[in-house]
């Protein structure tokens, strides 16, 4: 009996990736033309109020293991494309 639970715990780590996964990391040796990205995105969300635009950047720190959250408000009077643009420039750098 203890020897089928260690079989099962090591067929679970050693098939943990998902099947895209697989595909994924086999595309390395040139199978299916595959690649992977190394970095982490960086995710918008934006919210619409009544005085102007809420932009929350959301980027994923693999060093802390956590995810970095900041807001940045666009007023009216501001254009929203070259503001993303800024926001995101800002935080490419900070990274």
């Amino acid at each position: 009996m203890i020897n089928w639970i260690k079989r099962q715990l090591y067929n679970l780590g050693t098939n943990s990736y998902p099947m895209d996964r697989q595909n994924v990391v086999s595309s390395r040796r040139g199978n299916h033309g595959l690649t992977e990205f190394n970095s982490d995105p960086l995710r918008l969300n934006i919210y619409f109020a009544s005085g102007g635009t809420i932009v929350e950047s959301c980027m994923f720190d693999r060093k802390t293991d956590h995810t970095q959250s900041k807001l940045h408000i666009v007023g009216p009077d501001e254009n929203l494309g070259e503001s993303i643009g800024h926001i995101i420039t800002l935080e490419l750098l900070k990274k």
